[in-house]
């Protein structure tokens, strides 16, 4: 066995151990950082099981220390987060959570800890908890539950919907016309107004613009391509769905409009825009109903 080769087995021995043992996965990565200095994996598997063990501070140093020389890391940014979450650090978690989703839109676990930090935050800065982590904590507890999921089937249900669709969603999903909408150029998806495309989803029949009008069910939008994303010529930026294809018209004139693609991506929007508290919430409901 070559010299990477034993380094490799190492890695993969130490991060088996993360689960059932933490504090052998932390002394192996230490071992494999005796051998192999400042080894980005090793660094992060022993901040990972420093923070398993309960080392919370040397957890934290270790995974700050390597976020400052990997800033472009998405699971160093979840496991920062989840450190930071557990010393009660909420703030810097959210910070470092919301970094790993925009690095990795698509890190299923980030959005999960990263909505239940942002849930117990709401929840306390509802009155429900009495800090923002008893909030978390008791967030985590309801999902864990099952009881979030059959709130919101009930919700589904006292609206007259058909429950049925969420264990088999491709046999509801039926529309009578779909087309690719695509891109006209290459370039970065650079901007998306929101407001267009939901325009457009209502002339597709998803949505009422006066109360009373039928609202198609199978009808709507599928994004494909996401803000900042590279995009070529013909490449599909989203699927439509309608009834009939002569629906599709005046919703393609809108998202012609609704998705700018440019040269470059545009500019970062922050994931979290304002943190409405009991205190500050006054300026926010006048600025509401002010003309």
């Amino acid at each position: 066995m070559g010299a990477r080769d034993e380094l490799d087995a190492r890695l993969m021995r130490a991060a088996a151990l993360l689960e059932s043992d933490p504090p052998a996965a932390a002394r192996e990565a230490e071992a494999i950082l005796a051998l192999s200095p400042g080894h980005p994996t090793a660094v992060l598997l022993l901040g990972t099981a420093r923070r398993g063990a309960g080392n919370l501070e040397a957890a934290a140093e270790t995974l700050g220390a390597l976020a400052g020389s990997q800033p472009q890391s998405a699971l160093l940014q979840l496991e920062l987060g989840r450190t930071l979450r557990a010393r009660g650090d909420l703030t810097g978690a959210r910070a470092a959570l919301t970094r790993a989703v925009e690095l990795e839109p698509d890190l299923a676990q980030a959005w999960r800890e990263l909505s239940l930090v942002l849930a117990g935050w709401m929840i306390f800065l509802g009155g429900a908890a009495d800090t923002a982590e008893a909030g978390r904590q008791r967030a985590e507890k309801i999902l864990a539950s099952g009881a979030a999921l059959h709130v919101f089937t009930e919700m589904v249900r006292a609206h007259g919907g058909d429950t049925r669709c969420f264990s088999d969603p491709a046999r509801f999903h039926r529309p009578g016309a779909r087309k690719e909408f695509v891109a006209d150029r290459s370039g970065y998806l650079a901007h998306v107004d929101c407001r267009q495309v939901g325009w457009a989803v209502q002339r597709l029949g998803a949505g009422r613009e006066r109360a009373g009008e039928p609202v198609d069910p199978h009808a709507g939008i599928e994004m494909h391509a996401k803000l900042g994303s590279r995009v070529k010529v013909g490449e599909p930026l989203c699927t439509l769905f309608a009834a009939e294809s002569t629906r599709f018209l005046e919703p393609e004139a809108l998202l012609r409009e609704a998705l700018v693609i440019a040269e470059e991506p545009g500019p970062d929007e922050p994931l979290i825009q304002e943190i409405i508290t009991a205190k500050n919430k006054k300026q926010y409901l006048e600025a509401a109903h002010r003309p």
